[in-house]
């Protein structure tokens, strides 16, 4: 009696970080901060967020989005995943580095550059927008 014989091949990929996050941002207190990582893996990378190699906040203040789309052009099939971290109302507390970690069955991956972000307290920025306007005079003194 015939048989068929079936084979698998299980091709997997340590992930590769395709768009960085920026290097540096600079945004006021209280401000919307937004940095995107994008990577593709076999099998589908998850993107970690840190700062300063700790934790990040936890929501509704602070949220990571994930998206994964996957593009056949034979095998094996490639996905991208695409994460973006929202921080509202940003602190000072916020300030620091974040970095972008993808990773898989076959290991893991940092995204270079880290996103170095430096928050502008309140007084500072008003204090920027603040126009002073004046005349300086010297008083003569008289002597007897």
């Amino acid at each position: 009696m015939p048989y068929l014989r079936v084979c698998f091949f299980i091709i997997a990929a340590l992930p590769t970080v395709i768009r960085p996050p920026p290097g540096e941002l600079t945004v006021n207190e209280g401000d919307t901060i937004t940095i995107e990582c994008v990577a593709i893996g076999v099998p589908a990378a998850l993107i970690v967020w840190r700062l300063n190699w700790g934790k990040i906040g936890d929501p509704p203040r602070i949220t990571v989005t994930i998206e994964t789309t996957s593009e056949e052009s034979g095998q094996p099939v490639v996905v991208t995943t695409h994460s973006v971290l929202t921080i509202t109302n940003s602190r000072k507390s916020d300030e620091g580095a974040y970095t972008c970690e993808a990773l898989n069955t076959k290991g893991s991956i940092f995204a270079v550059p880290d996103t170095i972000v430096h928050i502008l307290r309140e007084y500072f920025h008003k204090l920027a927008r603040l126009k002073i306007r004046g005349r300086c005079s010297k008083k003569d003194k008289t002597t007897e």
